[in-house]
C-alpha cells in the first residue's frame, strides 16, 4: 500500500569539492583563544588568501588573449578596477572556473563550454552510477545526517532521537545481523506457503484461494497483481481517497516491454532465483518458479497503461463503490481484500465506500491472465515479492546478490557502503528529527528571507508573462493569474510542528532496539501501514511536507498548489549568501521558476488556485496551450542520447521540459529588472563573462552530470527529466537571452531560427 502525493520534483571531481567548503552557518570552534591565538589565525588568513589570489591571477592571464574570449567576454571598456578581488569573488570564480573547458565555443556547444573539465575529471562515489551537482551536494548533506544518526545516545536526547541512533546502530551491527540471519522471515506463514521453498512437494494447489492469497498479502504491502494507494483526492483535495492501481512490479513497464532475454530481465530473473536458493530452496526449483514470475510480470506488464497515457488526471479520475469493484470485476473480490487491510487500524469499510480506479483498463484485461496463469506460479509472485520485501537486503550475501543485479541495471561497480544503507533507514524513518537538527546546523534565517524575495520576484515575472501572452483568452488569463497569486510557498523547513515536542508526538509509537534490525523494520512497516490507512479518516494537513529538509530537491504540489524548497538544496552551486545576484538567479532562481511553471504545465495546468482537478481553461487556450507544447515534445523527443544510444523521450519528459524553459525565462526577467535598480556587481576575476553570461553558465552548470552507459539507459527509459546536458542545451537554444548575451549568430548550433516556447 503507497501514499502517493501529486507533486513534481526538480530531479534524479575538483569542481565538486570546492562546493562543500565555503556555505557554513555554524563553524566549529576550536580550542585556540587569546591575543596569540587571534594574530596567528589573521596571518594564516592573509597567506591563505595571497596564495589563492596568486593562483586566480595566474589563471585569469593564461586566458586573457584568447581569441574565442571576444565573443563572450565583458566589455573591454570595463577598467580593471571593476574587478571584484574579495576572497568570496575569488572563491566564486574558482568554483565556475573548475567546471569549464574556456577552449570550447559556447556557441557550438554550451554544454562542453560549461561542464567540459566535470566531463573529464567527475568521478562516482562509491555504489553510486552517475554524479551530478545534485547528488555531489547530496553526499555532502548524507556526511552531515550520519554525524547526527550516528552518535551515541545522550541523557538529554529527546525519545525520538534516541530511537533514530539506535535504528541506525542496529543497521550498523552486521555481526549481529548475520548472528539473527534470515531465522525470523523463515518463521512467517508467508515463508511457509511459498511453494518454491516447499519445492515440488507443495500442495496447495487444489486449495488455492486467489481471494484469499490478495486478501492476506494486502495486509503486509504485497501487490504484484492489485496495488491500492492513499492519497489526496484530485477532485477535493482536502480529504484523502483511496486508488485502485494496476500492480507494483519492479520497473516501469518499458523494460518488460524488451526482449525476454534482455539482459537486464535475465539479471532480475537470477536475483530472483538466487534470492530464493539462499532462503533455501533447491537450485532447480528456484530457477524455473523465478522464470515463470517473470513470465507472468511480462504479461501483466503488457495490460499496464504505458507512462505516456498517465498524464490526463481527468482520464485518471475514475471513482465508483466498493460495491461495484465486485460488480464489475466479480473474477476477484478485492473488497474483501481491503476491508482487511483496513481492519488492521480498526476502520471499516461500507459498500458505499469511494474507491478511484485510475486504469479500469487494466481490470478488464487482467481476468484472461489469471486464468491463463497457474495456480503455483500465481503464489509464487506474491512469495517472491514478500521475501525481497522483508530480506531482499539483510545479510551479507543477499546484499550481494542484490549487488550482482545492481551491476547489470544501473552499471555500479562498487556496493553502497553500509553506512548509506543505514542512513536512508534511519533519515528516512525518522526524517522530521533528523531535519530539525540539520537545519539547525546548516541553515541561515537570512536564507530564508533571501527566497521569499526571490519567490516573488520570479512571480511577478511569471504575473508577466501570463498578461503578455496573446494566445491566451481573458477568462482562461484571469483564472491563471488567480492561480499564481493563490499559490503558495514553503522554504528550508516548517513554520508549523517542528518543535521537539511535536517531533516526540510524531514518533511516540516507535520503540528502537540496538540488536535486531529484523524486528526494527517489521515495527516501521506496521507503524507506517496504520498511519496510512487512518488517513482516510482525517482531513489533508497542508503544513506537513513530502520531502525531508536535507534532501536536494525541490517540488510543486498540485493537489496543494504551492512550492518546496528544502534546506538541503539552498547550498552551494545551487545558492549562496557569497554569490553574486547573477548567479543566485541563475541557479535556484531558475530553479523556483521551474516550479512555478510546473503549476503551468500540461499536468500541473489541470489544477486549480485551491488544487482540485478542475478544466478552468477555455477549449480554444487549451488546444493552443497543446499545440505550443508539441513544439517541445518534437524537439527534446528528437534529442539523442549518445552514451544510452537511444532517443529521448518527448511526451514523458515535457513537464519537466517546459518548467526549465519557462523558469530560465522569468528568473533571467527578474534578474534584469532588479539590476535596473541596482546594477553595481563586479565581475567575477579571470573569468571574463558578464554578469548576464554568468547567469546563463550558473543554469547550466546546474545540469553537468555524467553517468554509466546502463544508468543513462535507465534514465532515459524511465525518467521524466531529460538528461542533464539536454536539459541545458535544450532551453539554452530556446533562449533568446541567451542568444543575445553570448552573442551567438543565427543559426548557430546553441541559436536556431526555429524556437519552442510554451510560456
Amino acid at each position: 500500500m503507497l501514499a502517493l502525493y501529486e507533486y513534481t520534483g526538480l530531479s534524479n571531481n575538483n569542481c565538486e569539492s570546492k562546493i562543500m567548503r565555503y556555505e557554513r552557518f555554524s563553524e566549529k570552534r576550536s580550542g585556540c583563544s587569546g591575543r596569540k591565538c587571534l594574530i596567528f589565525l589573521t596571518f594564516l588568513f592573509f597567506c591563505a588568501t595571497a596564495v589563492f589570489l596568486s593562483l586566480f591571477l595566474v589563471y585569469y592571464f593564461k586566458y586573457e588573449d584568447r581569441e574565442k574570449d571576444v565573443k563572450r567576454s565583458a566589455d573591454p571598456s570595463r577598467s580593471g578596477s571593476e574587478l571584484c578581488n574579495t576572497v568570496d569573488c575569488v572563491k566564486t570564480a574558482s568554483l565556475v572556473a573548475d567546471c569549464m573547458n574556456p577552449e570550447a565555443d559556447p556557441c557550438t556547444d554550451f554544454a562542453e563550454f560549461a561542464c567540459g573539465n566535470f566531463y573529464k575529471t567527475a568521478t562516482f562515489n562509491e555504489g553510486e552510477s552517475k554524479t551530478s551537482p545534485f547528488s555531489i551536494l547530496a553526499d555532502k548533506n548524507n556526511k552531515i545526517t550520519k554525524a547526527i544518526v550516528s552518535e551515541d545516545p545522550k541523557p538529554e536526547d529527546w525519545a525520538y532521537a534516541k530511537n533514530m541512533k539506535n535504528l541506525y546502530k542496529s543497521c550498523m551491527d552486521e555481526e549481529k545481523i548475520e548472528e539473527i540471519g534470515v531465522e525470523p522471515y523463515l518463521q512467517t506463514s508467508y515463508a511457509k506457503e511459498w511453494p518454491t521453498l516447499i519445492g515440488q512437494n507443495w500442495t496447495g494447489e487444489s486449495q488455492f484461494d486467489l481471494d484469499n492469497v490478495i486478501t492476506r498479502y494486502f495486509g503486509v504491502s504485497v501487490e504484484p497483481i492489485v496495488s491500492v494507494a492513499i492519497a489526496q483526492d484530485l477532485m477535493n483535495s482536502s480529504r484523502y481517497a483511496i486508488y485502485l492501481y494496476d500492480p507494483d512490479v519492479f520497473f516501469t513497464r518499458v523494460y518488460f516491454m524488451r526482449p525476454r532475454n534482455d539482459s537486464v530481465l535475465m539479471a532480475y530473473e537470477r536475483y530472483l532465483r538466487d534470492t530464493a536458493i539462499y532462503l533455501g530452496a533447491k537450485a532447480d526449483v528456484a530457477a524455473k518458479d523465478a522464470a515463470d514470475v517473470l513470465d507472468l510480470e511480462i504479461r501483466l506488464s503488457k495490460i499496464t497503461v504505458p507512462q505516456e497515457q498517465r498524464r490526463n488526471s481527468f482520464k485518471m479520475y475514475n471513482p465508483t463503490t466498493l460495491a461495484a469493484l465486485w460488480t464489475n470485476y466479480s473474477y476477484m473480490d478485492i473488497p474483501r481484500g481491503l476491508r482487511a487491510s483496513f481492519a488492521i487500524a480498526n476502520l471499516t469499510l461500507d459498500d458505499d465506500q469511494e474507491i478511484i480506479v485510475p486504469f479500469p483498463s487494466y481490470y478488464n484485461q487482467l481476468e484472461s491472465v489469471i486464468n491463463s496463469t497457474d495456480k503455483r506460479t500465481l503464489q509464487n509472485i506474491f512469495g517472491f515479492k514478500y521475501a525481497l520485501s522483508k530480506v531482499g537486503s539483510l545479510t551479507e550475501k543477499l546484499r550481494q546478490i542484490s549487488f550482482e543485479f545492481s551491476k547489470v541495471y544501473t552499471g555500479k561497480t562498487e556496493r553502497t557502503p553500509r553506512w548509506k544503507t543505514c542512513l536512508s533507514q534511519a533519515s528516512g524513518a525518522f526524517s522530521l528529527g533528523v531535519s530539525k537538527e540539520f537545519v539547525r546546523r546548516q541553515f541561515s534565517e537570512s536564507s530564508k528571507a533571501y527566497m521569499n524575495v526571490m519567490i516573488d520576484n520570479l512571480k511577478a515575472s511569471f504575473n508577466e508573462i501570463l498578461q503578455e501572452a496573446t494566445w491566451m483568452g481573458n477568462d482562461t488569463k484571469a483564472e491563471a493569474h488567480q492561480k499564481l497569486a493563490a499559490m503558495g510557498r514553503k522554504i528550508g523547513y516548517p513554520d508549523e510542528k517542528f518543535s521537539h515536542e511535536e517531533i516526540e508526538e510524531e514518533y511516540k509509537s516507535l520503540v528502537m532496539t540496538t540488536d535486531n534490525l529484523y524486528k526494527n523494520q517489521d515495527t516501521l512497516f506496521w507503524n507506517s501501514l496504520i498511519k496510512l490507512l487512518k488517513r482516510t479518516t482525517q482531513p489533508v494537513d497542508k503544513t506537513k511536507w513530502h520531502m525531508a529538509m536535507f534532501e536536494v530537491n525541490a517540488y510543486y504540489s498540485g493537489t496543494e498548489n504551492e512550492i518546496v524548497f528544502p534546506a538541503g538544496i539552498l547550498q552551494p552551486p545551487f545558492f549562496s549568501k557569497m554569490f553574486p545576484d547573477s548567479m543566485n538567479y541563475g541557479a535556484i532562481g531558475m530553479v523556483i521558476g521551474h516550479e512555478i511553471t510546473h503549476g503551468f504545465d500540461d499536468r500541473g495546468s489541470q489544477y486549480d488556485k485551491e488544487g482540485k482537478l478542475r478544466m478552468w481553461w477555455q477549449p480554444e487556450d487549451r488546444a493552443r496551450f497543446i499545440e505550443k507544447g508539441q513544439c517541445i515534445i518534437d524537439q527534446y523527443g528528437n534529442f539523442t542520447d549518445e552514451l544510452a544510444e537511444m532517443k529521448l523521450n518527448g511526451i514523458n519528459t515535457q513537464g519537466e521540459n517546459v518548467a526549465d524553459n519557462g523558469g530560465l525565462k522569468e528568473s533571467y526577467r527578474a534578474y534584469k529588472k532588479m539590476t535596473m535598480e541596482k546594477d553595481d556587481a563586479k565581475l567575477l576575476p579571470g573569468l571574463k563573462l558578464t554578469h548576464d553570461q554568468l547567469f546563463f553558465l550558473a543554469f547550466a552548470q546546474l545540469w553537468c552530470h555524467k553517468s554509466t552507459k546502463a544508468r543513462a539507459i535507465v534514465d532515459v527509459s524511465n525518467g521524466v527529466h531529460s538528461p542533464g546536458n539536454f536539459r541545458l542545451m535544450g532551453t539554452l537554444q530556446n533562449s533568446p537571452d541567451f542568444a543575445k548575451a553570448y552573442k551567438c549568430p543565427v543559426g548557430s548550433p546553441m541559436n536556431p531560427e526555429k524556437k519552442c516556447s510554451v510560456w
